[in-house]
């Protein structure tokens, strides 16, 4: 949850305002509520696939209501960044060679949206990611 905890920074130093997870279901949005050592920096909303159900889930909107998290959707694809997508990007900013071994292990959405009119300013990605060498003689 280190990454959560930065965001969370964020909110604290008013650098951000609203925080959110996407495409957590309700059994996982339970879990990350309850696994939060301060409560009171849950997530403000949760983002559905609209591809994965065309129905908001009952038990996730009940949840939500209770917990206070608006729900929202979004059409990104399931897998936003495959492995061999990722090598082609990295080719195109360092030397093939360097660009090889590379596995990311976690991806992240954001979006910025301009407080009270509700405009989206930025959408971007975040990409962990970590390089497996293998030597051979």
């Amino acid at each position: 949850m280190p990454v959560w905890s930065i965001i969370q920074d964020l909110v604290d130093s008013q650098i951000v305002n609203t925080t959110g997870l996407s495409d957590f279901n309700a059994s996982y949005l339970e879990q990350f509520c309850n696994f939060l050592p301060d409560k009171n920096r849950k997530p403000c909303l949760n983002q559905v696939n609209l591809s994965s159900c065309c129905k908001m889930p009952e038990d996730l909107v009940e949840f939500a209501k209770i917990n206070n998290i608006q729900l929202t959707t979004h059409l990104d694809p399931r897998e936003l960044l495959s492995e061999e997508s990722f090598q082609s990007c990295l080719r195109k900013s360092v030397h093939e060679y360097d660009s090889h071994g590379w596995v990311p292990h976690w991806q992240a959405r954001y979006t910025l949206i301009l407080k009270g009119r509700g405009i989206v300013k930025s959408k971007g990605y975040l990409v962990y990611s970590q390089r497996m060498l293998r030597y051979t003689k």
